[in-house]
């Protein structure tokens, strides 16, 4: 069995008795937070387990017949959105569902699945196994947090003798304790930062002169413009000539609109029924009032009256292919409770009973474009922030992910701020955007600059602190509240 919360996929056991299950075991190792939360999910009691109709338990037959009554009555009129955490299998059988109702797609990319959306000429894909036979590695922002599992690959490549490892990143992060040589992007301006580096920067040559790897990851909330962040990469790459590893939390799926086009929709009412596959809609309830949701879900969630909840398995649970950094991966999966359908089954019993014929589709993942495209995106958007307003970026802890574990919300704020705002280390407060507050502990961290904060985007209650451009999470302007000693 593999996980699927990031694209290293790690491959563990699930270990059952005659009562249930009983853990995972993973055998090159310890699984990073998100993967032992592969257990925490399987034995969760709030599994669902049944549809849910008006707030009520349902049989089946009943919701399907709710859900098809609903997409003939509101047809011309339908959205669909994806999560990240759907299988490719279960993508191209949304895609063919999407293109027999008409209805287009507006993917969730919240987790920074941006990697080779765009693609430069001449840029290739690395694998990890590569790490042994190259004496350069560049590292790009904080690839530890993002894929832990591959510390233990990069300590081994610092371990030979005459190598060198280069880490470039715009926030702090472990990463940097490693690296013979660490620079700084400008923040909120990654991608110009990244251009000059590659053209201008002494150590070009020496990256030139020997077979070197690129790592980066695609952290969300991190990025100004998180594709142009993806292409400034793949620039680097190819005036090296090196491969890239891209690691992200969860690689998202191409559509045919953002979700700001969605939301724009739904408020002119061009949008009155979203079929949603995936978790991450209910953090944007405020987004879609008015209009009816279907939705799957692993869990027990707050409902609303008129949404239809339809339960499928977690993601350890799924069967197909998942992508990978070195290419597709099969899952096998395991067995879910009893009630629970995948979404392969929903759609094939919604297909029958709109009695129409739904085929998987074939989806083109990548889209080349060339050095103009890029250069386009190079605008120096850094953003200006008002007095006493911050600028919120993203970073990632793995222990804060969708909140399973016990753990604070940690917000990193430079220590001259932290004076004048009269907070200490460990100090609680709050950090709110326009219309949404969350509860943080503050930790001082003198690599952050002045002016600018970060928060773990792996809790799903930070998501709607930050702003929402082309469907993928970006930084914002936040305030920070003076909070209480602890």
């Amino acid at each position: 069995m593999r996980c699927s919360y990031c694209s290293l996929a790690c491959q563990f056991d699930v270990d059952t008795d005659d009562i249930g299950i009983i853990g995972i075991n993973y055998q090159k190792g310890r699984l990073c937070a998100r993967g032992c939360a592969n257990e925490i999910l399987l034995k969760d009691g709030r599994r669902l387990s049944y549809p849910i109709l008006e707030n009520l338990s349902a049989r089946w037959n009943d919701a399907i017949m709710k859900v098809a009554e609903a997409i003939r009555r509101y047809k011309g009129k339908i959205g669909i959105t994806v999560g990240a955490e759907v299988t490719i299998d279960e993508f191209e059988l949304i895609k063919g569902l999407s293109q027999t109702l008409g209805a287009k797609i507006y993917p969730f990319n919240l987790e920074g699945g941006f990697g080779f959306s765009y693609r430069l000429e001449g840029v290739e894909p690395g694998s990890v196994t590569e790490l042994r036979k190259v004496s350069r590695l560049v590292t790009i922002s904080d690839v530890f947090s993002v894929g832990p599992v591959l510390a233990k690959e990069i300590l081994d490549f610092r371990l030979r003798k005459e190598t060198r490892h280069y880490h470039i990143d715009s926030l702090p992060s472990r990463v940097h304790h490693f690296a013979d040589e660490t620079f700084s992007l400008n923040t909120g301006d990654e991608v110009r930062s990244l251009i000059d580096f590659a053209r201008e920067n002494p150590v070009i040559k020496d990256l030139r002169d020997h077979p070197g790897l690129i790592i980066a990851s695609a952290n969300p909330g991190r990025f100004t413009d998180p594709i142009g962040y993806s292409l400034a990469v793949q620039y680097l790459a190819r005036t090296i000539k090196a491969k890239i590893i891209f690691i992200a939390p969860n690689l998202g799926w191409p559509g045919d609109g953002n979700l700001d086009e969605l939301f724009a929709l739904i408020k002119k009412g061009d949008i009155k029924l979203v079929l949603n596959f995936g978790d991450e809609i209910f953090n944007f309830r405020e987004r879609i009032k008015g209009v009816r949701l279907i939705t799957t879900s692993s869990f027990k969630v707050e409902t609303r009256r008129n949404w239809v909840i339809l339960p499928v398995p977690v993601n350890c649970e799924k069967k197909g292919r998942i992508p990978g950094i070195d290419g597709d991966i099969t899952i096998e999966g395991t067995t879910p409770p009893s009630g629970v359908y995948p979404i392969e089954k929903i759609i094939s019993l919604l297909g029958e009973e709109l009695k129409i014929s739904i085929k998987p589709a074939m989806v083109r993942r990548e889209v080349f474009v060339d050095e103009a495209f890029l250069h386009d995106r190079i605008t120096g958007s850094k953003s200006k922030t008002g007095k006493d307003r911050f600028l919120l970026f993203g970073f990632s802890n793995p222990l804060n992910f969708r909140d399973l574990y016990d753990y604070p919300i940690i917000l990193l704020v430079n220590p001259r701020d932290l004076v004048r705002l009269r907070l200490s280390d460990y100090n609680e407060t709050d950090v709110s955007s326009r219309d949404y507050r969350v509860e943080v502990m503050v930790r001082r961290n003198s690599m952050i600059p002045e002016g600018t904060v970060a928060i773990a985007t792996d809790s799903l209650r930070t998501w709607r602190l930050f702003n929402i451009t082309g469907g993928f999470l970006t930084p914002s302007e936040v305030r920070i509240w003076k909070g209480r000693s602890t």
